[in-house]
């Protein structure tokens, strides 16, 4: 089944497949480790997977994707699922999604930089 997988790393987006009979497993091999549901593309119906522990994975990169409430660590897999909740294969052309991914490196920006420039000297006392 067609994913794709968004790596902060090598900073792109690119296709990956995973074998529709053992998702979880797929998935969770991309992110390397326990997924988490990070973010639902409304207009798509894709959903974006990430690491649940990749905030406690030391020099992760990160990423963003337009409409997130959030940077996300490590690598994210999209995928979708139908009626049912059986999990499908995503349809969107990979410059779709790469136009809506914003690359952080190792320094992600803090909830609340961009509304308040004093907030981030006052964290660092």
């Amino acid at each position: 089944m067609r994913v794709l997988i968004i790596d902060p790393v090598k900073e792109e987006v690119r296709e990956g497949e995973i074998d529709p009979a053992n998702t979880l497993a797929g998935m969770q091999k991309i992110v390397e480790g326990l997924i988490c549901r990070a973010h639902i593309d409304e207009a798509s119906g894709d959903e974006i997977y990430v690491n649940d522990e990749g905030l406690f994975v030391e020099e992760q990169s990160f990423f963003s994707v337009e409409g997130g409430h959030q940077p996300f660590a490590g690598c994210g897999v999209v995928v979708r699922y139908d009626e049912d909740g059986n999990t499908q294969g995503t349809n969107t052309p990979v410059a779709d999604l790469a136009r809506r991914i914003t690359w952080h490196g190792m320094n992600p920006p803090l909830p609340g930089d961009d509304e308040d420039p004093l907030r981030l000297r006052f964290l660092m006392r």
